[in-house]
């Protein structure tokens, strides 16, 4: 392999972001979270996985760092976010106002 073939690659490894990425489920259902705080690394994902039978979620998070939301996650529909940012971030339900979820990023 020749020297510019190299480089590029190594290029592209470095500034691919985290090489490393997991995604953790958190399941809803009896309108709550599987888990009500999870701490995850910078460029790991969430996928939201909504196993109710008849329930619709809305999720979202008001962080002024990464503001999100999920309008009408029907039963049975999962939703992957990715947390490219540090910091803490509250995840609710616009539907269920109980359902509450903080996900720490390091």
């Amino acid at each position: 392999m020749n020297a510019l073939c190299r480089l590029t690659l190594l290029a592209s490894f470095l500034f691919s972001g985290n090489l490393y990425a997991a995604t953790y489920d958190i399941i809803m259902k009896n309108r709550e979270f599987s888990q009500t705080e999870i701490m995850i690394n910078r460029g790991d994902s969430i996928r939201f996985l909504n196993a109710e039978e008849n329930t619709e979620h809305n999720l979202f998070s008001l962080s002024k760092v990464y503001p999100f939301e999920i309008s009408q996650q029907l039963p049975g529909i999962d939703v992957t976010i990715p947390f490219r940012k540090g910091g803490s971030f509250e995840v609710e339900c616009a539907i269920h106002p109980t359902m509450h979820l903080r996900v720490m990023v390091k």
